[in-house]
């Protein structure tokens, strides 16, 4: 038996139905059986009023023949107590005109249901009609009785709906509720559709038919959330509203399929969230101008070369375009990608060769290019507009003018790749040594040997590096530099080449001696390193002089403090500010081409504090270097050739052997000089004598060798002839006399 709230709001809705008809038939039977005058005459007793409601509700069973009795009664009987009614008491009680309440059954046959049904009155079912909320399918005998109550019908459980049974349900006018139907039949979906009534189909996953799609669209639903089925022609209807639609499963299956149709398509830009089509082979035009309507987030997983056409198609997106495997794109691409409105999500990209794409991916607030590897020249400098930090991690080998653009950004950059891969690089050029100077991390160059670029440089030392030893060359820049670092002094145990006065002075101050490895330095620097109070090692600098046809001044100052031999064979001329400069040098000095000095130099190097080796000497003027060479042991000068009186008389004082093979010519003042030496004088270079040079000769009291005489005057013979000594003339012809 139903609680008694529940018979009294079903005897009061059954009530509420039958008793304005019941009191206006009362009335006009009153009004139409009397006259004016009946009214007029003073009113007879009525008799009571006959019962309107017959309550039998404490009634658990009941027979036919019961029920055929009650259904005698004119108005309303209760027989809410009753659970479940035979077919025969349904049709006894089917003859009953009046409201009929039975709101206790629950369980009712079919065959007892269409008996049921017959009646005429108004029928009140509350227990079969709660029982129904959980009913997973339902006949259509019950689906009769179930319409005919009042109020929204909800079949909470219902699962599946045959046509019969639905052609029935929506009749019902006061709307339908049906959570747990998923899938309608194309059918089923156009009786829904249908429907009088409010439809509510919160469990819906297909959508069959167009008719069911625009019933719910003009119901306004627009949370499709769990509709995952949608025939072609119901997408069309659902694609044409401007608003949003929540199509949460529809749009994962169609993310997850290889292929999308442009109807699908259309739909899915309606679509409230974002939209990630993983596994989609290929997208041509159409589909994705229908998809660029979307105003969220737009990925395509697997498209690695996406047509230039549907990249136009694309361009109106205003959302997020996210394209992860997308490596390259050949310059058209490329702009029509740029000139998308939404930004760009390009994770996968290896390669940026448009400036305007770099623009357009730094606009959508991207910062990490950590994947680029490769650079234009144009898109480096785009991306180094950009004042904040950027990760350039997969950048290796940049070319020169893209490091040289990208060195420009005036912020860190992370170049990751670049630093590990100039770890083992001896050189880098300017760009690129410039461009690392912009790195957020850690750098590491080992083996460096040369360094020009004064921003990195202004790097390694802010860092506090101090050990260059591997430097063997430094750009002048760089040099100023190192010299005016903090203490302490930069080591440069390696460096090659030395050009700027300051680093010169650096190193000085610094008390370095060992310039071993030096092999050029300025002149300016030169004579920097030239005031050192002590000797400097300069071997590589001393071989370099080796080979130098030229020698300056300053450098001259500066080789003067090499402690070891100095050797100058390839100088030719040695003018006098470098001899002067060469002679605190106190070891040996060879200046093997050297032929002829202007005086100046030969007095300086007569001061030289070493000794001194010209072998190939053709000319000797002062008395000084002669003096010089004489007191150096030397005895030979073969290479001689123009020799003056006091440099002869300064020669003249060998003890021992002269040997002056070179001379060619000799003057009698020359001559004089050399009679003065006292052991064996040799000039057989000496093809003619005129007589008074012979005549200042025969004065010499050695030995005199003329073996290369060819030609010699009478007059001369005889003033020879008096020579104190042996006298060679092995190579004389014959005597000529003068006539």
């Amino acid at each position: 038996m139903p609680p008694r709230r529940h018979r009294s709001q079903a005897r009061g809705q059954v009530r509420r139905a039958i008793w304005p008809a019941v009191a206006g038939a009362a009335l006009a039977g009153i009004v139409g059986g009397a006259s004016i005058a009946h009214l007029s005459a003073p009113p007879s007793p009525l008799p009571p009023p006959a019962p309107t409601e017959l309550d039998r509700h404490t009634l658990q069973s009941l027979s036919p023949a019961e029920a055929a009795e009650l259904a005698r009664f004119p108005g309303t009987v209760d027989l809410s107590g009753l659970a479940t009614i035979s077919p025969e008491v349904a049709a006894s009680l089917a003859r009953h005109d009046g409201p009929l309440l039975l709101d206790g059954v629950w369980l009712i046959a079919d065959d007892a249901a269409n008996a049921l049904d017959a009646h005429a009155g108004a029928l009140s079912l509350a227990a079969l009609l709660a029982r129904s909320r959980s009913a997973e399918t339902l006949s259509p005998a019950i689906a009769r009785l179930l319409i005919r109550q009042a109020g929204p019908l909800a079949l909470d459980r219902l699962t599946t709906l045959d046509p019969p049974v639905a052609e029935l349900l929506c009749r019902h006018p006061d709307g339908l509720h049906l959570p747990a139907l998923e899938a309608p039949s194309t059918a089923v979906a156009d009786l829904l559709a249908a429907t009088p009534g409010s439809l509510s189909l919160d469990g819906l996953t297909t959508i069959p038919t167009p008719s069911l799609a625009r019933r719910l669209l003009a119901d306004g639903r627009r949370d499709f959330s769990l509709v995952s089925t949608i025939g072609d022609e119901a997408a069309a209807l659902l694609a044409a509203p401007p608003a949003p639609l929540r199509l949460d499963n529809f749009a994962a299956e169609a993310q997850a399929a290889p292929l999308l149709a442009p109807a699908r398509a259309r739909l899915l830009a309606r679509h409230a969230g974002p939209l990630a089509f993983e596994r989609l082979a290929s997208l041509d035009a159409e589909s994705a101008a229908a998809l660029a309507s979307h105003p969220g987030r737009l990925e395509f997983a697997t498209l690695a070369d996406p047509a230039l056409d549907v990249l136009g198609a694309l361009e109106p997106h205003a959302g997020p375009l996210a394209l992860p495997a997308v490596a390259r794109l050949d310059p058209a691409a490329a702009a029509a990608l740029a000139r998308h409105r939404g930004p760009i999500e390009l994770t996968g990209l290896r390669a940026i060769e448009s400036a305007a794409l770099a623009t357009s991916l730094l606009a959508a607030g991207r910062r990490d290019f950590s994947r680029v590897e490769t650079l234009a020249p144009d898109a480096a400098a785009a991306l180094a507009g950009c004042g904040e930090p950027l990760d350039l991690s997969g950048l290796v080998d940049p070319a020169d003018d893209v490091a040289a653009a990208l060195a420009r950004h005036p912020g860190p950059l992370r170049l990751s790749a670049l630093a590990a891969a100039s770890t083992s690089a001896t050189s880098l050029p300017a760009g690129r040594a410039a461009l690392l100077a912009r790195h957020d991390g850690a750098l590491v160059l080992p083996w460096l040997e040369a360094l020009d670029s004064p921003a990195l440089a202004a790097r390694l030392i802010a860092e506090g590096t101090r050990d260059f030893d591997r430097l063997v060359r430094l750009a002048p820049e760089v040099e100023a530099l190192l010299a005016s670092a903090a203490a302490p002094s930069p080591s440069l145990a390696g460096l090659q080449r030395l050009a700027t006065a300051s680093l010169a002075r650096c190193l000085h101050e610094a008390g370095r001696s060992d310039f071993s490895r030096l092999e050029s330095i300025s002149d300016e620097a030169a004579a920097i390193l030239a005031t050192a109070p002590g000797p400097l090692l300069l071997g590589a600098l001393a071989a370099r002089a080796e080979t130098a046809t030229a020698l300056s001044a300053p450098l001259a100052a500066l080789l003067a403090h090499h402690p070891a031999e100095l050797r100058l064979d390839a100088l030719a001329a040695l003018d006098a500010g470098a001899a002067a400069a060469l002679e605190p040098h106190a070891s040996l000095l060879v200046l093997q081409a050297l032929r002829e000095l202007e005086p100046e130099a030969e007095a300086a190097l007569a001061r030289h504090c070493g000794p001194v080796r010209i072998e190939r000497l053709e000319a000797l003027g002062t008395a000084a270097l002669a003096a010089r060479l004489v007191a150096d042991g030397r005895r030979e000068y073969g290479s001689l050739h123009r020799l003056s009186s006091a440099a002869a008389a300064e020669l003249a004082r060998v003890s021992g052997a002269l040997y002056l093979e070179g001379l060619v010519t000799l003057d009698a003042a020359t001559a004089e000089a050399l009679a003065g030496h006292s052991g064996t004088l040799g000039l057989d270079g000496i093809a003619a004598i005129d007589d008074e040079p012979a005549a200042r000769l025969a004065a010499h009291r050695g030995p005199l060798s003329l073996a290369g005489l060819r030609r010699i005057s009478s007059t001369a013979r005889e003033t020879l002839k008096r020579h104190d000594g042996p006298l060679f003339l092995d190579g004389t012809v014959g005597i000529t006399t003068p006539r």
